[in-house]
């Protein structure tokens, strides 16, 4: 019982982890994309 409890909690970090690195990935790509538009307008 507690080895299951143990495995989603894991799996939980898991899952936090990977949506903190895509979270990351995309405010990188936002900034690029806007300093790509702000280049094209000027």
């Amino acid at each position: 019982m507690s080895r299951i409890r143990f495995r989603c909690r894991h799996t939980l970090n898991n899952i936090a982890g990977i949506a903190q690195l895509v979270e990351h990935d995309l405010a990188k790509v936002g900034v690029a994309s806007s300093n790509l538009v702000s280049r094209s307008i000027f």
